[in-house]
């Protein structure tokens, strides 16, 4: 890691940027963790420190921290977090990381999260919520695919509309983005006039409503495929046990 000279001291925002990048970086490119490994007891226990700082903040970069630095570790410390969280970033990455990598979860634990990430969804509105959008796409249950299915239908957003569109297809298996899918994409875009995004009318609204329609019938011919997949999943894990 860095030199002690460097780190000792340091508070959230300064490793931040040591160990992601640059704000703008990290808003450009995304959030990718340098340097956590090969690290001395000392500097342990101060990434440690730094990314539970983090994950308080509501800062979703901690999470992606806590992966590249001990998912182990990140599990038990990021387990209580469900019950807390808020931030709808945040959320997005937290239960998607809780999914990949926390193999003991209870079925208690595993409904938490889905009611967090349903509930996040549900607020999603704003360019800080499209992240949790895109997560949603890898946790395939009911209440996430209704949650996504009412975005796309009332979230009052082409951005909102986009991303909640892109987890329906990916909840459906398929490999391409919206955007490639001409019918679906034309029927969730803004009208625009002058290059400016117009106020939704009624005839809008309806678009909306019937993109939604389609991308439920697309998951709905999935379902039976997923069901079995997680069922394969469960199965893997306890024989692991």
């Amino acid at each position: 890691m860095a030199d002690k000279r460097v780190w000792e001291g340091e508070d959230y925002g300064a490793f931040r940027e040591r160990v992601f990048g640059t704000p703008y970086m990290v808003w450009h490119d995304g959030a990718r963790a340098h340097g956590l490994y090969n690290l001395s007891d000392e500097e342990k226990a101060h990434t440690e420190r730094m990314l539970t700082e983090g994950v308080k903040q509501g800062d979703y970069a901690a999470i992606v921290g806590w992966e590249a630095y001990d998912t182990e570790r990140a599990v038990e410390v990021l387990k209580p977090v469900v019950q807390t969280a808020k931030d709808v970033e945040l959320i997005g990455e937290l239960v998607a990381f809780l999914e990949k990598y926390d193999t003991k979860a209870t079925k208690k634990d595993k409904q938490a999260r889905i009611n967090l990430l349903t509930s996040a969804i549900e607020r999603s509105g704003s360019y800080a919520s499209l992240g949790t959008l895109m997560k949603a796409g890898g946790v395939p249950t009911k209440k996430i695919v209704n949650a996504l299915l009412d975005r796309v239908e009332n979230g009052g957003d082409y951005l909102i509309r986009y991303h909640a569109a892109n987890s329906l297809l990916q909840i459906a298996g398929k490999k391409r983005e919206i955007s490639e899918h001409k019918k679906l994409f034309g029927l969730i875009i803004s009208r625009l006039e002058d290059q400016k995004e117009m106020p939704d009318q009624e005839e809008d609204l309806e678009r909306y409503r019937k993109a939604a329609d389609m991308l439920r019938g697309m998951v709905q011919r999935r379902w039976p495929f997923l069901k079995l997949g997680r069922a394969l999943k469960s199965a893997l894990w306890s024989n692991k046990k």
